[in-house]
């Protein structure tokens, strides 16, 4: 033959669908022949193949071309690349599988419950919990962890809620621990934020919920609240400092340091209700984190 590829059939086998994949096809003329002026058709869009490397002219020296397939769904592609030179003309096949990885998170309902924080002047007190993002399918998953409902935010720096690794790769039937970090720099009853685990072409979206508690004091009650997967409304109101400061609750000062404090978000008193043919109402009591958790910690008297 006059020019030749190699691989005679560019085969990408398995790609997770709406990722990428790139390999190189090698032209090569015969020892003896000319140059060989390379021109190459266009490749339908609908294939997801793209060559991205420009034609140039071959002789018997190896040129790599690349390509690239990206596929947009779980099918088998199969397109051929037409190859013509001014003394030949042939084809190369090039054939491809878009692939679903299966995703699963634990905990299996998503809810984490990151605990109470007590609030410190610095706002460096904290608590972590861990998120496993596990792939049960030989081919690797990458994701991405994308806030789709934001916790009131923090007057300054990082949000109360952070998960590290944000974006990442699991590899075929591995997985990957992600550390979520509560860190809250003002008290409010309670954070809520909600997570989409981003991974392409899944059935069905996949959810984190968190939740976390921030009070002046370590010992705070409250009343009962369903902790597990919520909707936007559920949270979209104003948030805790502009409300605090319309109504003048957090723009006052100590009166003895003369410093601003945010409102102690605790309730003294509660009335609990009962409606016709209920006997059970309950009541939330817990303990935050000792101050200065986790760095150092402080004793509280009892």
């Amino acid at each position: 033959p006059i020019l030749t590829a190699a691989p005679p059939i560019l085969d990408f086998g398995e790609v997770t669908s709406q990722q990428r994949k790139i390999l190189p096809l090698t032209f090569q003329a015969e020892v003896g022949v000319e140059p060989q002026e390379l021109r190459l058709d266009a490749l339908p869009e609908s294939g997801c193949f793209t060559v991205l490397s420009a034609p140039r002219t071959v002789t018997n020296k190896p040129f790599q071309l690349m390509v690239e397939f990206h596929p947009k769904l779980v099918q088998i592609y199969q397109t051929y690349l037409q190859v013509r030179t001014q003394s030949t003309q042939f084809q190369v096949p090039l054939r491809g599988r878009g692939v679903r990885p299966v995703l699963h998170i634990e905990p299996a309902n998503g809810v984490l419950k990151l605990g109470s924080v007590t609030h410190g002047k610095d706002g460096k007190d904290q608590t972590t919990e861990k998120l496993v993002i596990k792939n049960d399918s030989q081919f690797e998953l990458k994701y991405s962890l994308e806030a789709v409902v934001a916790a009131d935010p923090n007057d300054t720096g990082p949000p109360p809620f952070t998960l590290t690794p944000s974006t990442g790769t699991v590899e075929a039937n591995g997985s990957k621990t992600v550390t979520v970090t509560f860190r809250p720099h003002r008290p409010l009853t309670v954070f809520r934020e909600k997570i989409l685990v981003n991974v392409p072409n899944q059935k069905e979206p996949t959810f984190v919920y968190l939740y976390g508690h921030c009070f002046k004091y370590q010992t705070y009650a409250l009343p009962s609240m369903d902790f597990g997967p919520f909707l936007r409304a559920k949270v979209e109101k104003p948030m805790a400092l502009v409300d605090s400061l319309s109504v003048g609750l957090g723009s006052g000062a100590n009166a003895e340091t003369g410093e601003f404090e945010f409102p102690k978000a605790q309730q003294t008193s509660y009335s609990l209700k009962f409606g016709e043919g209920e006997r059970t109402q309950y009541l939330l009591v817990g303990a935050s984190v000792p101050p200065g958790y986790p760095a150092a910690p402080q004793n509280t008297p009892a």
